[in-house]
């Protein structure tokens, strides 16, 4: 198994480096590379804050990168969501990442975080669930 981390995958998308993006690119593209939840939550911060993308553009660049480069990831469909959540809300990546699995998962999720427990009482409210109660 082999994985990439943020600066690897910035290269990749930003071609803003001619020795390390060739070398970036060259890894990506040749081998079936994962890319760790940790890594991947970094380059969305540095895409959005250093780059000044959308969460829009963020959204649409990583699940691109992830359909198009042959980029493994674990939990696929709960970071997809995370991703939407991202676009679409005013959460941080990470309490979007908490929220995909806590909703997909059906558990709970213990915080004091009330715009994060709001968020996931409204999007458990559009798919209810069996489970899932914060506390």
């Amino acid at each position: 198994m082999q994985f990439v981390d943020a600066n690897y995958v910035l290269r990749y998308l930003l071609n803003d480096d001619p020795i390390q993006s060739t070398i970036a690119k060259g890894i990506i593209e040749a081998n079936h590379v994962e890319l760790p939840v940790e890594a991947l939550s970094e380059v969305v911060y540095v895409l959005n804050g250093r780059y000044g993308l959308s969460r829009e553009q963020v959204c649409e660049t990583m699940k691109a990168l992830i359909d198009e480069s042959g980029i493994g990831i674990n939990r696929e469909k709960s970071i997809f969501a995370a991703l939407t959540y991202y676009s679409e809300s005013k959460l941080d990546f990470v309490d979007c990442l908490l929220a995909a699995r806590a909703i997909m998962e059906n558990a709970t999720i213990h915080t004091f975080d009330k715009k994060l427990r709001k968020f996931i009482d409204h999007e458990r409210a559009i798919v209810p669930s069996s489970n899932g109660a914060l506390s």
